[in-house]
């Protein structure tokens, strides 16, 4: 990607913080033109990032935005994981005394495809099982999946 054509800057994991008030909520969705997330905060896109940890996390849908890509077959930008950002230290400070890391079993496939759920949705197998929050949610737009969520309700 040429980073150049960037309307934002870009930043690293370790860099977002550098970008926002790490002490409100950001809004990231996946950027439909470039491929990166969009982290906007106080009703502006910050910057675009690769790579994303949210914590204390809500998963939310236009439904009104929802039923027009429906009518329309033509993607919109109406769905976003709010939260506050954390590094990767922050997120190992958070464990549970004695644990090092949250093992791959504790994390699930988070996904929204507007031609299929409504919702931002946890994956199990073929089942599709509607979520709202997540204490920790990593997205990564290199990454297959690309959204993963830890203690998902």
């Amino acid at each position: 990607m040429n980073m150049i054509s960037l309307k934002k800057p870009y930043a690293d994991l370790s860099e977002i913080l550098e970008w926002i008030d790490p002490n409100a909520k950001v809004l990231v969705y996946r950027n439909l033109h470039n491929g990166l997330w969009s982290i906007k905060q106080d009703g502006l896109v910050c910057c675009y990032a690769q790579r994303v940890i949210l914590k204390d996390c809500e998963c939310r849908v236009s439904l009104a935005g929802n039923a027009r890509v429906r009518q329309e077959k033509r993607k919109n930008v109406h769905a976003v994981i709010s939260g506050y950002v954390a590094d990767f230290f922050e997120i190992a400070s958070l464990l549970p005394e004695g644990e090092e890391y949250i093992p791959p079993e504790y994390w699930n496939e988070i996904t929204y495809n507007p031609y299929k759920d409504r919702t931002f949705v946890q994956l199990f197998g073929e089942a599709r099982v509607p979520i709202r929050r997540a204490w920790i949610i990593d997205m990564d737009s290199k990454r297959s999946p690309k959204v993963m969520g830890h203690g998902i309700s």
